[in-house]
């Protein structure tokens, strides 16, 4: 008959029933003679168990409680659950320890180079064998005499350990030795509010803009250091958070903090993004990940409008969406309460370069339903050609997140100019935030002729983009056309882009009515009124029982739900987006070609319904 000791420590009130293998544990408050506590927190019944049968035992959370042999170890202060089972028969014991075996104050020290700690109190323990100190980096820190050295700027971790009978108890603590971390002269962090007077400076003073950051607390006025090069106004954000750097009041470089901007190779973020699972004092959690707050860390609310964002303190709270910005060593600097953004997989799948009528259709359709009309959009903040945006590969960021923080009652153009989205300086403020019906247009074209981001865009004035597409030898140009009629083969084609005065758009399909089914961006009016509109899928016809608009209703209501609840299905004339009196307007009709696009769908000879088929990939 085998003998079962659960602990090698005196526990009052177990005892064990040899004969037939039988656990007796009626008591609800266990101690031990030697090093801790343990108070059983729920009732405990006896249990009968075949001793012949092989018991486990086994605990609920190793960092507070370990089962070495048939040895019980408190490791720290907390609750756990011991398991035992012999056979078929389980019986759980909810432990509390009270006093762990290895008492460690500090889970982080910080200390400057050459700076010393002494460690005689760091960590305590009620056992007679000594306590262990080992720096896993002795490069960045050293020990002599019980005395924590930085030796050079970095991390690296402090072993502590003592020996209780036969287990080893470690504890690791994060020692992170600062070095030279910038100051405001050379690392500014700031959040972009806006340009100083905004509604009231035009472009004619460009270059002695103001920009606002909110900087330690501050609302700072800089001005950019590069005349007549407006790349770092073309970072601009409102809302976002930059690494400047500042010489005299000027910003001679910033970089905006996401998930692909690293200060340094210790970590693989300069901010990170989530919800919040657990603040303190001293540390906050978010995507299971803890990050350690510094004695100056702060929290804010950034706020967004036209006009120019802002940013107040704010009690972060449990399921609070934040953006926490990293220090060097991955501390957190600051913590922003912001919006959640909504992720975004187009409904399309586009392949950046090919150049097929469908793909042509794909791409635009990946941008439909969530970009909303900004006058100026997707063009550069200095209103000359295509944004950052427009240049590159896959649907902007910025205009899924612009979408998401507007409800119906969006208005591309309010009459007061300082709170206006609408460019009335003749420069881009909110270039980044979606796209008028040229950059539209202009971003399509990019997406299907190239493969890779920053090259030279395609974003023009409106009226003149056919004309310029086929001066590229993409196609064909004319200004010979008329409104289609029922039944009679129309002189549009699949895919034509149309420059009509002061608007261009891209003509699907011409139904068997004469209605034909378009794909624009136009400030289109919302369910509440509001003059908002955007990237959408709608149609041109007499009356909304037209084959274009049901078609167009029915994709919008199906693929874009979103958008679908924001905005109906818009219906346009023909008197109006046929007209032609500027003399660059016209049509341009894509060569069905290698030297334009080919078309290995056969779209060019299918009615709009069965193109909607193949490009949405449904089934018969």
């Amino acid at each position: 008959m085998k003998k079962i000791g659960i602990l090698s420590f005196l526990i009052i009130a177990i005892s064990f029933f040899l004969f037939g293998c039988s656990f007796d544990f009626n008591s609800t408050s266990l101690q031990t003679n030697i090093s801790f506590d343990i108070i059983a927190v729920d009732e405990i019944n006896p249990i009968e168990i075949d001793a012949s049968d092989t018991v486990t035992i086994t605990s609920s959370d190793e960092s507070v409680l370990i089962i070495d042999g048939y040895n019980m170890v408190g490791i720290a202060k907390g609750i756990a659950t011991i398991t035992i089972t012999c056979g078929d028969l389980t019986q759980n014991y909810v432990i509390e320890v009270v006093k762990p075996v290895l008492n460690v104050k500090m889970v982080n020290i910080q200390l400057d180079e050459n700076a010393e700690i002494d460690l005689s109190t760091l960590a305590t323990t009620n056992m007679q064998a000594p306590i262990n100190f080992d720096v896993l980096d002795t490069s960045i820190a050293s020990i002599t005499d019980g005395k924590l050295k930085g030796l050079k700027a970095g991390n690296t971790k402090l072993k502590v350990s003592v020996k209780q009978n036969n287990t080893l108890i470690e504890r690791e603590i994060v020692v992170d030795v600062l070095g030279s971390w910038p100051t405001d002269e050379d690392y500014v962090e700031g959040v972009y509010l806006g340009i100083y007077n905004y509604g009231t400076v035009t472009s004619s003073t460009l270059d002695s803009f103001k920009y606002l950051f909110f900087v330690n607390d501050e609302t700072k006025k800089y001005q950019i250091a590069k005349v007549g090069n407006y790349e770092l106004q073309n970072q601009l954000e409102e809302g976002n958070i930059y690494k400047l750097e500042v010489e005299d009041g000027k910003i001679t470089n910033l970089i905006k903090l996401d998930d692909q901007v690293p200060f340094s190779a210790s970590i693989t973020s300069s901010i990170v993004e989530g919800k919040v699972e657990e603040i303190s004092a001293q540390n906050i959690k978010i995507n299971g990940t803890n990050y350690q707050r510094l004695e100056n860390t702060k929290t804010y609310d950034i706020g967004k409008s036209a006009g120019g964002a802002s940013v107040t303190d704010w009690d972060i709270v449990v399921g609070n969406n934040v953006v926490i910005t990293l220090t060097k060593n991955g501390y957190a600097k600051n913590i922003y309460k912001t919006v959640k953004t909504t992720a975004y997989t187009p409904v399309t799948s586009p392949t950046p370069g090919e150049r097929t009528l469908t793909n042509f259709f794909k791409t635009a359709f990946s941008a439909v339903g969530h970009a909303l009309y900004v006058y100026g959009g997707a063009w550069d903040f200095q209103d000359a050609g295509s944004s950052n945006q427009a240049r590159s590969i896959g649907v902007a960021s910025s205009w899924v997140e612009f979408f998401y923080e507007h409800d119906a009652t969006y208005n591309y153009k309010n009459t007061n100019q300082a709170t206006s989205y609408y460019p009335f300086g003749s420069y881009n403020e909110y270039y980044y935030a979606g796209v008028d019906c040229s950059g539209f247009v202009g971003w399509v074209m990019y997406n299907v002729m190239n493969t890779e981001s920053g090259h030279e865009g395609y974003v023009m004035g409106s009226t003149k983009m056919a004309k310029h597409f086929a001066e590229l030898g993409l196609g064909t140009y004319t200004r010979d056309y008329s409104a289609p009629k029922p039944n009679i083969k129309s002189d549009f084609n699949v895919g034509d882009i149309i420059s009509c005065d002061g608007h261009v758009w891209i003509c699907l399909g011409v139904c068997s009515d004469g209605s034909m089914v378009i794909i624009h961006s136009t400030p289109s009016e919302s369910r509440t009124g509001s003059s908002g509109g955007g990237a959408q899928l709608g149609a041109i016809g007499s009356s909304e029982n037209c084959e274009a608009y049901k078609l167009a209703d029915k994709y919008n209501k199906t693929y874009y739900p979103d958008w679908y609840a924001k905005y109906p299905t818009s219906l346009k004339s023909y008197s109006t987006y046929l007209k032609q009196t500027n003399a660059n307007a016209g049509k341009f009709s894509w060569y069905i070609s290698s030297a334009g696009l080919t078309d290995p769908d056969g779209l060019s000879t299918k009615t709009p319904e069965e193109i909607l088929k193949i490009v949405f990939n449904e089934s018969n």
